[in-house]
């Protein structure tokens, strides 16, 4: 399996991939919906706007990439604003954290949002093995570009525990600042976020781990 990054080709146009799982349309609504995240150590990440209450909006992202922090900064996207942002977003509180899946929520008035990832519909039936997918990350705390990849969901166990959690392995491996990064299907639908590598594959906490979590969160009625 492979993956497909490409750099920037032109200052100010997003670096576009060729495919026909993913066409033009699908990319530019992923892109907007990327964050590029600071926690307040410094450290980077991504992150993805997944819901809007009123004014208030909230992101997933990985809960390792928080690394314990109360707040973090987020820089939003658009595909004519790239590579620079089209907003600075600061002080985003960190209100819920699940470790034990690498998933935590965030939240910010944001009133002017743009647009957010969808949730798969109690309908939708995510292929359990080799099924297309496209990742969005801030690579080395850059601006977003895509990946192209191949998915299978797997039951991961963590070294020295019996207890199981539901990841997609990708057969690349996502570069530092991508972790908490959107994984989309070829529907258009958010079904993973970007945990991390064992060094040959790469791992996304699954949709099925990441429902059971936010349906008990503050955004319950935006989950299907």
């Amino acid at each position: 399996m492979s993956v497909f990054l490409l750099t920037l080709a032109a200052v100010g146009s997003p670096p576009w991939l060729e495919d026909a799982n993913f066409p033009r349309a699908r990319q530019e609504s992923a892109l907007s919906t990327t964050m590029r995240l600071t926690n307040s150590k410094g450290g980077e990440g991504t992150a993805v706007r997944v819901g809007k209450i009123g004014d208030v909006v909230y992101y997933l992202t990985a809960e390792h990439v928080i690394d314990g922090c109360q707040t973090v900064d987020l820089d939003a996207y658009t595909p004519k604003s790239w590579p620079i942002p089209s907003a600075n977003l600061r002080g985003a509180r960190v209100i819920d954290r699940w470790a034990q899946v690498d998933l935590a929520l965030i939240r910010l008035v944001e009133p002017e949002a743009g647009e957010i990832a969808k949730f798969p519909p109690k309908t939708a039936t995510l292929a359990a093995k080799d099924t297309p997918v496209m990742s969005v990350g801030c690579g080395g705390g850059t601006r977003p570009t895509f990946a192209i990849d191949r998915g299978t969901r797997l039951r991961v166990h963590r070294p020295g525990s019996s207890e199981g959690f539901i990841k997609w392995q990708t057969g690349s491996i996502p570069v530092p600042g991508r972790s908490g990064g959107p994984l989309f299907d070829t529907n258009g639908y958010l079904v993973g976020i970007c945990s991390g590598t064992d060094g040959k594959n790469g791992y996304y906490t699954h949709w099925d781990e990441i429902k059971p979590c936010l349906q008990k969160s503050v955004i319950a009625k935006l989950v299907e």
